[in-house]
């Protein structure tokens, strides 16, 4: 395999914690001989297509940005807007023509690519949409280069400040001369002043990528980022979001050439921290995430639970984990020691995005498992704080500064000065993404936690193996408690992959992923008994680097036992997947305007308007939920487990006293029964009236 034909050595290395690579490492020939197969991108995914076609924008427009951020931002303005040169060749007339020249590019390659077609919001109105939008995305994508450069100048000053104060203490004085140091390395930094500065990640271009404006699949979108001293400069660290909210979480050490940091403090917006503070309503029971017009509800949206102190979570201080300063330390308590080896508690949860597609695996006519598959549905991780400890749930951090509090110092006992402000306390960081899922139920009498985890990492592993993914491409865990444990899959990694859908939709997918896993899990060698497997299943009483262990699920080991699948996967592995609802998104909007009230012209606005949007459909119309209840609801939302939600559009004689005296009684049946009622009228603008009710209609595109 050399050049000109001349012999190569090829030297490959697997190492023990790494079962990717042992598994390939004991197959060598899938390993170097035979096709690779192509990349998969998954392009039914909205943010990259959009990112793909803000590159379409920018390249049309041929404008230039430089080496640093001093060339796109005019830094003299307290604003920090796009620089007048800039601005002048993306607006205006020019811009236009940039823009529709761009449209025509877009189109080209739309047309290209067929599977784009096939995604529930994309239009040739989104695509315009898209890119007549891109100047203005363009300018908000820089607002996280300028709230860091904003935050770093304040605490410049700040120290220049106390330096230059006659009455400041010498050791106060020492103290604000090493801040302003740090603080002027890390403005050299955001500017970009290094001699390679296209491997930074304040290069505009690579900025951008990093932002989702622009594509960039070799380094993270949106990552977290931690900024460390090195060497007399500072260094910034990214990390993928789920990663990056426990690897740089307050307090967390980190070890960089050489040297252990512990973050210490966040970088806050010169406003506040108020400003940045969110809530949710967590259910405890199914990991449902309730945000905005969904917090006080009564009801879990997903699973109906009802949601009181024991099943659901109220935080009111979350905080989208932001950027983290670093600094070097040599000495540690023994009782931050015993914090940091017990790591943080974090949870996972989800919201629906759209229309979800679900599936019941058989063999024999039994139902194996139950499959939800989510596309572009949200991600929400949070870390509510360390595990062992006594305090509060949540850290504290000091409002003026942006340092993260020890106990003592949350409780006035040292850290913080008389005058200084009281800490907020209860502060959650936190990370959400859009993110294709995959969610399992299977279907088995009170199944253990040891049976649900080893079917977790068997499903997983044969994934890996059978679509040819890397392990840190698949996120995996358990969710929910009771009859809502589930097997929760999403696709980490930049793009998406497209497994999920073909494992939920395609007849044979999940089976043969079965057999996959039985060959991992040793059951073929040990049935057939011989070759090397059958030497290694000898060795292998529960479990083995070589099939289900690796080291990202070493604190599940104890739970991890393959004999548990014994009897399970090989009825999977004969299974075959049935739809619930076979029908697409444009089936289903076609299916639906069959059965409105033709005299209804409201009605086929509203359905034209969800469509033409994005959002998500009904799964019916027309039909009478409640038999006792003399009522037909125009639209029907299905709800897991539950009476679903039903919306009225009503018209101009829904206003009369008789018929709105009906309306009230019948609907507040409904509701009794435990249905949801929406009533969409017609004196009001449809996008004003959606919009209270994402949890139902999905955010538009």
């Amino acid at each position: 395999a050399g050049r000109g034909g001349q012999p190569a050595l090829i030297a490959a290395f697997a190492p023990q914690g790494n079962a990717h690579d042992q598994y390939f490492f004991g197959r060598r020939k899938e390993m170097i001989a035979g096709a690779v197969a192509p990349a998969r991108i998954d392009l039914e995914n909205e943010e990259l297509v959009r990112a793909h076609l803000h590159s379409t924008w920018l390249a049309t427009s041929g404008l230039p940005l430089g080496s640093g951020m001093a060339e796109v931002l005019d830094l003299g303005d307290p604003e920090l807007p796009i620089a007048a040169d800039k601005r002048a060749a993306i607006e205006g007339a020019a811009g236009k023509r940039i823009i529709e020249k761009a449209i025509q590019r877009g189109r080209r390659i739309a047309k290209r690519t067929q599977d784009i077609h096939k995604a529930q919001w994309f239009s040739q109105e989104w695509l315009e949409e898209t890119l007549r939008n891109a100047p203005e995305r363009f300018d908000r994508a820089f607002d996280n280069w300028r709230s860091l450069y904003r935050s770093t100048c304040t605490l410049r000053d700040e120290a220049r400040r106390l330096i230059d104060a006659p009455y400041t203490a010498p050791k106060d004085r020492e103290e604000a001369e090493r801040r302003e140091t740090e603080a002027r390395r890390e403005i050299q930094l955001l500017l970009n002043q290094s001699r390679r500065y296209s491997e930074s990640d304040f290069y505009p271009y690579r900025y951008l990528a990093g932002e989702g404006f622009l594509p960039g699949y070799n380094f993270p979108r949106l990552p977290v980022r931690v900024s460390v001293p090195v060497r007399g400069s500072r260094q910034l660290i990214d990390r993928p979001r789920f990663l990056g909210l426990t690897e740089f979480g307050p307090g967390a050490q980190i070890y960089h050439e050489g040297r252990k940091h512990r973050v210490q403090h966040a970088v806050l917006p010169p406003e506040g921290i108020t400003e940045q503070l969110d809530s949710a309503r967590l259910c405890l029971v199914c990991g449902y995430a309730h945000a905005r017009a969904s917090l006080e509800v009564d009801l879990c949206e997903h699973c109906g639970a009802h949601q009181d102190a024991e099943n659901s979570h109220f935080p009111q201080k979350l905080m989208r984990q932001p950027v983290m300063r670093a600094r070097p330390f040599e000495r540690i308590s023994s009782e931050e020691e015993e914090r940091v080896r017990g790591g943080y508690l974090t949870t996972t949860h989800f919201r629906f995005g759209g229309r979800v597609r679900r599936a019941q695996v058989s063999s024999e006519g039994e139902c194996l498992l139950e499959v939800v598959y989510a596309p572009a549905a949200n991600l929400w991780r949070i870390n509510q704080g360390w595990r062992r400890s006594d305090d509060q749930r949540g850290f504290a951090v000091d409002p003026r500064t942006g340092r993260w509090l020890s106990r003592t110092a949350e409780s006035g006992e040292a850290g913080l000065q008389p005058d200084a402000p009281q800490p907020v306390t209860g502060v959650m960081p936190y990370v959400q993404d859009t993110r294709n899922l995959l969610m399992i139920r299977p279907r088995v009498d009170q199944p253990s936690e040891g049976f649900l985890y080893t079917l977790l990492y068997a499903l997983k592993r044969a994934v890996q193996v059978e679509y040819q993914v890397e392990e840190q491409e698949i996120g995996a865990e358990l969710i929910g408690r009771g009859d809502h444990r589930r097997l929760l899959f999403w696709e980490a990694a930049e793009g998406g992959i497209g497994v999920w859908e073909r494992l939920a939709l395609e007849r044979k997918a999940l089976g043969q992923a079965a057999k996959t896993a039985l060959q991992l899990c040793h059951f073929d060698a040990e049935d057939s008994g011989g070759g090397e497997a059958g030497g290694i299943a000898a060795k292998c009483e529960v479990a083995c680097y070589e099939c289900l262990l690796s080291y990202s699920n070493q604190p599940h080991h104890r739970c991890i036992d393959r004999m548990l699948l014994s009897d399970f996967l090989p009825r999977l592995a004969t299974a075959e997947t049935a739809q619930e609802d076979t029908r697409d998104e444009e089936e289903q909007h076609q299916y639906l305007m069959g059965l409105v009230d033709p005299s209804s012209t409201l009605e086929r606005e509203f359905l034209a308007f969800l469509y033409g949007n994005g959002l998500r459909l009904p799964d019916r119309a027309q039909n009478r939920p409640a038999p006792d209840i003399p009522v037909q609801p125009d639209f029907y939302y299905d709800r897991e487990g539950r009476p679903g939600v039903c919306v009225f559009v009503d018209g101009p004689h829904h206003d009369q006293p008789r018929q709105r005296e009906a309306d009230e009684r019948l609907r507040a049946g409904l509701q009794n029964n435990g249905y949801r009622v929406i009533a969409v009228r017609y004196d009001r603008p449809f996008p004003e009236q959606v919009e209270k009710y994402p949890d139902v209609f999905g955010e538009p595109t």
